[in-house]
């Protein structure tokens, strides 16, 4: 009689009951709340969790053992694909906290032999800047004599002075383009329109440049005012 009833037992599987429908309501709270947030610290502890759950649920509730590894197989993909997703979402966050904050700030230009075009760069987001470049892109200029430059893009000028890491949070860095090495002037600038473009590194994507342009006008020679 022992024996038969093991051998039934083994057939047949555990009879679901309430702690297994607890388990089940539980696990699958788990796993919304999961979905629904972009922490990691909220998404990875929840997600384990109740893959362990069902897991569990299947283990001991399934008969066939064939059948019972096919869904835990499944599962488990499943679960690897919604973390999948979730570290996705979650690097898409930080990618575009990064952009929404990062500005260019353009100080007066340095009217000295050379002249240098200054700015800083910003990074008003939580996360920080591991590395970053800018290019100078000048589309065009009016000096005081009545020079005239223009044209898309018309000359380009890597910044000087950068390229370490810039904090979050506000941290900042100045760089310069070297305008006059390139080209020569008989008077005062009185107009100049330039493009920043920046490049940069997250330390989550080292291996991935993202990047940002900003256009700017200078309205005065003196202490130029700068417009985006």
């Amino acid at each position: 009689m022992t024996l038969k009833r093991r051998t039934n037992f083994a057939t047949k599987g555990k009879q679901f009951g309430i702690g297994d429908a607890v388990t089940l309501i539980a696990a699958t709270s788990l796993a919304m709340a999961g979905l629904r947030s972009d922490d990691l610290a909220i998404v990875l502890p929840c997600l384990i969790i109740a893959c362990a759950s069902f897991l569990y649920l299947e283990w001991v509730n399934v008969p066939r053992k064939g059948l019972r590894y096919s869904l835990m197989f499944a599962v488990s993909i499943l679960f690897l694909l919604f973390a999948s997703h979730v570290l996705k979402k979650q690097q898409e966050a930080i990618e575009g906290d990064v952009f929404n904050h990062l500005s260019v700030e353009m100080n007066p230009i340095d009217m000295g032999r050379p002249m240098y075009l200054l700015y800083t760069i910003k990074n008003g987001s939580s996360h920080t800047i591991a590395s970053q470049k800018a290019t100078c892109l000048l589309h065009g200029l009016n000096t005081q004599s009545g020079e005239i430059l223009k044209g898309p893009g018309l000359f380009k000028f890597s910044g000087l002075g950068q390229g370490g890491p810039i904090d979050a949070g506000g941290g900042a860095e100045t760089g310069r383009c070297a305008i006059s090495e390139r080209i020569s002037f008989d008077s005062p600038i009185q107009c100049m329109d330039v493009t920043m473009k920046i490049e940069y590194q997250l330390s989550s994507e080292a291996d991935a440049w993202k990047e940002k342009s900003m256009r700017f006008v200078a309205s005065q020679t003196t202490g130029p005012h700068w417009f985006p």
